[in-house]
């Protein structure tokens, strides 16, 4: 009863999202549908057909309780006659709860035109590991349950399995040094942000890597906003730079 309750509240959330976020620029906002638990990965795709050719690229707010672990942006592909541009979103939720995602927009570019789409907010459910079911109603024992898995519980598995395995493998690839040289300690990293700040540079790279380095403890305040600079394209020099040199002080 709990599955089927959660299978339809998901199916009533979710369906908005299937539909066409604006007909006349052809962008399209849709969540993957699954259930999740605190500390799964969430994907989120924005997609964009259209028949003449334009570039998007999407700007999704900074949320308190959803970790930015990765954002791909694929390049414009042109088939079946139709121009085609997808930015794939990694969201990991860190608690159980109701979640809205809203003031999400696009930015348009078609030749020298530029233009601000405002996209539909999502909604998801991320269920908590201590869920029980209450209902009252008798459960009868499954034929099924001790027989062997079914096939595509199974190939689901698996796949899961392999997203999983692909994207350990992709993190790894950004966290190892670059050519420049060696992953710089906690307070050097931060010191040489405050640096490029002060010049009036924003290095992204470095503000990616600051957040995806492991043995690096920020605070929320400060890591929220780094989210926003690198995922965002939300920079706000002297704010970010006044976290940095406070953090570095620590």
């Amino acid at each position: 009863m709990r599955k089927l309750r959660r299978y339809l509240c998901g199916v009533w959330l979710l369906w908005p999202l299937l539909a066409m976020a604006n007909d006349r620029h052809g962008i399209e906002l849709r969540l993957l549908p699954g259930s999740y638990q605190p500390g799964d990965v969430l994907e989120i795709q924005a997609e964009m057909r259209r028949a003449d050719y334009a570039t998007f690229q999407l700007h999704v707010p900074t949320h308190s309780q959803l970790h930015f672990v990765a954002h791909t942006r694929e390049p414009v592909r042109y088939a079946h006659g139709e121009y085609r541009q997808r930015t794939l979103l990694l969201l990991q939720p860190m608690s159980a709860g109701a979640f809205e995602l809203d003031a999400i927009t696009a930015s348009l570019s078609q030749g020298a035109q530029h233009t601000e789409v405002t996209l539909p907010s999502l909604q998801f459910i991320v269920d908590s590991y201590a869920a029980t079911d209450d209902s009252q109603a008798l459960q009868s024992l499954q034929s099924q349950v001790f027989t062997a898995p079914e096939t595509s519980r199974v190939l689901g598995l698996l796949g899961a399995l392999l997203a999983l395995l692909g994207l350990g493998l992709w993190l790894r690839k950004r966290r190892q040094p670059t050519a420049a040289g060696l992953v710089l300690p906690a307070v050097d990293g931060l010191g040489e942000l405050a640096i490029a700040l002060q010049r009036g540079d924003a290095p992204v790279a470095l503000m990616e890597r600051l957040l995806c380095r492991p043995d690096l403890s920020l605070s929320e305040t400060l890591r929220a906003a780094l989210q926003a600079a690198v995922y965002a394209n939300r920079l706000d020099v002297s704010q970010l730079s006044r976290l940095v040199r406070e953090e570095a002080a620590r």
